[in-house]
């Protein structure tokens, strides 16, 4: 019997990997998110990524062409975050600056999620980080914040809620109270 007869196959990175789907999103949104932070490496990181990813080229170039408006977040992080932590999403494994990385869902879901509690607040905290990974799970991770499914995104979070505090919601409306 030779050496390599009686071991285990070696496993990839992937395979050894282990955690949630939130989890493998937040790693390849931070990634992204490197990326973006060099702008020599911008578009061959982008390239990169879409190339995991599977992204269409149809959609990497919208992203780049579309109006600052349209794609672009805006607006101070920090304040973003306090909003949501206010409006009783938590920021997760995320740090603040993601919610202005027009790379990332997070800052056109964080502005879908102030938009559903609408001044009200969760009634137990969900982090955002397993809301996106639950939405994504689901849909197309959205680029803009018109791509954002909000009944796709009220069903993360009950969702999320169920799974982070073993409830049975079913209404978003009912995991909303007042401030």
């Amino acid at each position: 019997m030779s050496k390599d007869e009686g071991q285990a196959p070696k496993k990839s990175f992937l395979e050894r990997m282990t955690g949630t789907t939130a989890q493998i999103t937040a790693l390849l949104i931070a990634v992204t998110a490197l990326l973006t932070l060099i702008p020599s490496l911008t578009k061959t990181g982008r390239d990169a990524v879409c190339a995991v990813l599977s992204c269409s080229e149809e959609s990497a170039q919208q992203s780049s062409n579309n109006a600052p408006g349209e794609t672009q977040p805006s607006g101070d992080p920090s304040s973003k975050l306090q909003a949501l932590e206010a409006a009783g999403i938590g920021r997760g494994a995320i740090q603040a600056d993601w919610l202005n990385n027009e790379y990332s869902p997070y800052p056109f879901i964080g502005d879908a999620l102030l938009k559903l509690v609408d001044g009200k607040r969760l009634v137990r905290p969900v982090p955002i980080d397993t809301v996106v990974g639950t939405y994504e799970y689901q849909t197309a991770s959205p680029r803009s914040a018109a791509e954002v499914d909000l009944e796709h995104l009220k069903a993360s979070v009950v969702a999320t809620y169920n799974e982070t505090y073993g409830e049975t919601q079913s209404d978003f409306q009912a995991l909303l109270r007042a401030r």
